[in-house]
């Protein structure tokens, strides 16, 4: 009898936890549905919570962004890259990548794409012959509100597909850092090259802006020059164009000597 007795204490305690949970769920569905309709009738958009990811490659993966400010310059370490006495080193837009959209300037972030596809396997071979990669680029629009990330982001993704070590050097302000001015190679050598001496004669850089017509400008050229290294465009050095040849204006050396007839009479 008391064993019966405990037997039924015990079911009718389940069942009051059942129908306990029963309720809370329940309770939970309507709370739910109502914060539904509330956030419909007020055109409220609850923000979707995102939890960080524990996937120890995507940390890796941030770890291998080292960015620094040095005055009003930005500069990326992309994987530690090594020092080296060779220097391979390119301008960023419509050298390395272009704008998706067609655009001349970036929507946002993602709005890149690799100029040619040949790119990753020259910058390859490069590093393989050891070479230090390293890009430098003018962006004083950074300012701009929205524009630091998105330049950031960029050459990030841009590092990240290409996967070996880089150095970028990024001019913020229309200073003394912006190209055609050669501090950012200057701070390279000094300070973010382990102080080994820069072979001028086996480095060299590449970028758009050569003074052509289609060009805007011809800071990429001057920038080289100035420097003391060979220059290239990027359709000479990925594409294997031929590099132009310069207007040859052809002169008779006569000229110099021998006055030219007038048709003027004498009076």
């Amino acid at each position: 009898m008391e064993n019966k007795q405990k037997i039924n204490k015990n079911n009718l305690e389940e069942d009051l936890i059942e129908n306990k949970q029963k309720i809370n769920k329940n309770n939970l569905e309507n709370d739910l549905e109502n914060d539904s309709q509330s956030d419909s009738q007020y055109n409220v958009k609850r923000p979707k919570i995102e939890l960080k990811s524990k996937n120890k490659e995507i940390e890796k993966q941030f770890d291998n962004f080292e960015w620094k400010f040095e005055e009003t310059i930005m500069i990326l370490n992309y994987k530690t890259p090594s020092s080296s006495s060779k220097i391979a080193s390119f301008d960023l837009d419509h050298t390395l990548v272009k704008p998706k959209s067609g655009g001349i300037f970036p929507k946002d972030s993602f709005d890149w794409e690799i100029l040619y596809n040949v790119i990753y396997q020259k910058l390859q071979l490069f590093y393989s012959k050891g070479f230090k990669i390293v890009i430098f680029t003018n962006q004083s629009e950074i300012r701009r509100k929205g524009t630091f990330e998105m330049v950031k982001n960029r050459i990030e993704h841009f590092a990240s597909t290409l996967n070996h070590p880089i150095q970028v050097f990024v001019s913020l302000e229309k200073d003394k850092f912006r190209k055609p001015s050669i501090k950012m190679w200057n701070y390279l050598e000094n300070e973010e090259n382990e102080e080994i001496r820069i072979d001028l004669k086996k480095s060299f850089f590449v970028g758009d802006a050569a003074g052509r017509k289609k060009d805007f400008s011809n800071s990429d050229l001057k920038f080289a020059e100035n420097i003391g290294i060979e220059f290239y465009t990027p359709e000479q050095f990925f594409l294997d164009e031929p590099k132009p040849k310069p207007k040859i204006i052809q002169t008779d050396i006569r000229d110099f000597f021998i006055p030219k007839k007038t048709n003027s009479k004498k009076k």
